[in-house]
């Protein structure tokens, strides 16, 4: 019975070894050929070892990995044909590779699986899928990819097979752009009160002072340089070695925030005002001012005059941002599609502000036909530059086409913060023009350029929800919150106390205004909108 069975085996091999020659002979413009370099043993092999529950679904190089999904039917005419390529080095059923199309790989009844450049192996790369066959082992998985009867995937489609985070790591796209728009709103600026006005009719010795019931603060006492200021931030990248070391710079700018206020008093002639001062402190601490508008002054020498004032305030601040990082992958999960990575380069910060302040007194004796004009100009700017090194995590999830990535990160290094403090009086009167060192609140005590070092950190949190629209092109939203622990600043410069004039006689007190050296803080915070180009 075993001899009969035997040549019963011999017979039928014989005859389907015929049977395939005929089908070969009717179609002499298509031949195949063997794959001797076991790329389908290693496969088949991988597929006995998830059918007995040993481990996950692989093969080599030019196909992706995709986690087991359950132990397989052991007689699955399926995996028996693979099983056959580890012991006869041909090409199992559905993966018969074709001489006709370069490196083109068609199933057994000739109608092509995938396409694409030969590998070393001689095997498609499986990166089209032109058509399939709904009567064979494959079916198309929702992306345009194919995938086997076991819905595992084999090549070709959109970037949304079975793993993304696997599609992305093997998808030769090894640069990245990325262009963000910025809305962000910044701390503002403390300043203390520059100009004040009283109603008409207050007493001339209460008027503008602070302190009185009857006066108001046009600007100052309160934070300034504040709103939504837009910028923009352009990130470039690339892996170095492969998907797991690259490297990532950025540039981010914002447009110069302003803060601006102009008035004018005027009562020569029959105007109606309105009063208008600058407020000071005097020695010891006295509460007063400069008139700058005022009907009926009486001036120190006695003389009664009706002062036409006018006063601008203004405020400036940019901030500007560069780095270079970087990235190293330190964890990776694949089937819940997400990995985290190690950063550490180098940050760049620089933030320019500026607060001046200008005033115009016009003085129209009543008495006599003269008049003198005096102006008065105050300015302190701020330069703060940031130099230091950053360390930090980066992640990323996928979801189907969302990605969701965050980032938190601190740099630390040197600020060099530089204070300038510059001021004029300028005095026209009979035609003779004078200029004066020092102004009202900047003075000869602290008029200068004040430069100073100091260790600084810059903490930074990042969050951007992603949609991939297509492979290559993603769109985002996000959030940020960056904060820098010192800065100097403009308003924290300004010295309200100030000695004018100078006590004559005995003990001289110390001269003020003074240069404050007082830093403070900064935080910026908002959301970002982009899109992201990968090749």
């Amino acid at each position: 019975m075993i001899r009969v069975a035997v040549i019963v085996a011999a017979i039928a091999q014989a005859s389907l070894l015929s049977f395939s020659t005929v089908a070969q002979a009717q179609q002499p413009q298509q031949t195949r050929k063997k794959v001797s370099d076991g790329y389908y043993a290693k496969r088949a092999q991988a597929k006995l070892e998830a059918d007995v529950g040993q481990g996950e679904d692989s093969s080599d190089a030019e196909g992706p990995v995709s986690a087991a999904v359950g132990p397989r039917p052991g007689g699955d005419p399926y995996y028996a044909a693979r099983m056959a390529a580890m012991s006869n080095q041909v090409a199992p059923v559905g993966m018969i590779e074709s001489e006709l199309g370069d490196g083109q790989v068609i199933d057994e009844r000739d109608e092509i699986v995938g396409e694409g450049a030969t590998g070393d192996n001689g095997v498609g790369n499986y990166e089209q899928v032109p058509s399939y066959n709904p009567n064979g082992d494959y079916s198309i998985h929702s992306s345009g990819g194919l995938v086997d009867n076991y819905n595992e995937y084999v090549g070709g489609g959109s970037c949304e097979p079975h793993s993304i985070l696997w599609d992305e790591i093997h998808s030769c796209r090894t640069y990245w752009v990325t262009a963000d728009y910025l809305a962000w709103g910044f701390k503002g600026n403390h300043v203390p009160a520059l100009v004040t006005t009283s109603p008409n009719g207050t007493a001339q010795p209460v008027a503008g002072v602070l302190g009185q019931p009857t006066t108001s603060v046009l600007f100052g006492d309160n934070r300034v340089l504040t709103g939504i200021r837009s910028g923009g931030r352009i990130t470039a990248g690339a892996w170095i070695v492969g998907d797991i070391v690259g490297i990532e710079a950025n540039y981010m700018t914002f447009g110069t925030q302003e803060t601006n206020l102009e008035a004018q008093g005027i009562f020569s002639g029959g105007g109606t005002g309105p009063i208008l001062a600058r407020p000071f402190t005097a020695p010891p601490n006295t509460p007063s001012r400069v008139m700058l508008a005022f009907p009926n002054f009486t001036l120190a020498s006695g003389a009664p005059a009706n002062l036409d004032g006018f006063v601008r305030v203004s405020g400036h601040s940019n901030f500007q941002s560069a780095g270079v990082d970087l990235k190293r992958m330190v964890a990776i999960d694949f089937q819940g599609d997400k990995r985290m990575f190690l950063t550490g380069g180098y940050r760049y910060a620089q933030l320019n502000e500026d607060i001046a302040i200008y005033d115009r007194i016009t003085t129209n004796l009543i008495q006599l036909p003269l008049t003198g004009i005096t102006t008065n100009f105050d300015q302190f700017r701020t330069f703060n530059q940031f130099n230091g090194g950053t360390v930090g995590l980066t992640s990323d999830i996928r979801r189907g086409r969302w990605v969701i990535e965050s980032q938190a990160k601190v740099a630390l290094g040197n600020m060099r913060q530089t204070v300038e403090v510059d001021g004029n009086t300028t005095v026209t009167a009979g035609g003779v023009t004078q200029v004066f060192e020092g102004g009202v609140l900047a003075q000869k005590s602290n008029i200068g350029r004040f430069t100073r070092n100091q260790f600084a950190a810059i903490p930074e949190f990042n969050f951007k929800l992603g949609y991939q629209l297509s492979c290559n092109w993603r769109a985002t939203v996000g959030y940020n919150f960056t904060w820098i622990s010192r800065v100097a600043r403009p308003g924290n410069q300004i010295d309200t106390l100030v000695s004018i004039p100078p006590v004559q006689g005995g003990a001289q007190p110390v001269a003020t205004p003074v240069y404050l050296n007082n830093p403070t803080s900064i935080w910026m915070q908002g959301i970002t909108t982009g899109l992201e180009y990968r090749f």
